[in-house]
């Protein structure tokens, strides 16, 4: 007598989905709206009226974050100045903020464009590329 058949191999079970990687999943927030960003007028008066300066001038007031370059960006912008003792070369719009080199670049004291970066960073921190933010002065 002849020999059964071999049955098929069962197909194999579907791979179950992976479970997220908390690392990446977005940890960003984009929204529609301008964010504001508020920066104290008393400890920042000159990246203020650069800033203002730099708008009057016809710079963008409205910004989207761009981190990726950034440093590239805001390296090529800075050597229109000399580098000055006490002082910081600051930028607007701000390297993470533009999609090229070119900016208003001004001196200012080093501590308040130094505090006033620190301060806006972490309060774009959590925010995604693409956003967009203004700066404002209280």
């Amino acid at each position: 007598m002849p020999a059964p058949a071999p049955e098929p191999a069962p197909e194999p079970a579907p791979a179950p989905e992976p479970t997220p990687d908390p690392v990446d999943t977005p940890t960003c927030t984009l929204i529609g709206n301008v964010v504001e960003i508020g920066i104290s007028k008393t400890r920042y008066p000159a990246v203020l009226r650069h800033m203002r300066a730099a708008i009057a001038r016809g710079w963008p007031r409205v910004l989207r974050i761009n981190r990726v370059g950034a440093d590239a960006r805001r390296d090529r912008a800075v050597k229109v100045l000399p580098t000055r003792r006490g002082f910081d070369r600051d930028e607007w719009p701000m390297a993470f903020a533009r999609r090229t080199w070119r900016a208003d670049v001004a001196y200012v004291p080093s501590s308040q464009n130094r505090g006033a970066g620190s301060s806006i960073g972490l309060k774009l921190r959590r925010y995604c590329d693409g956003q967009r933010f203004r700066v404002i002065g209280y």
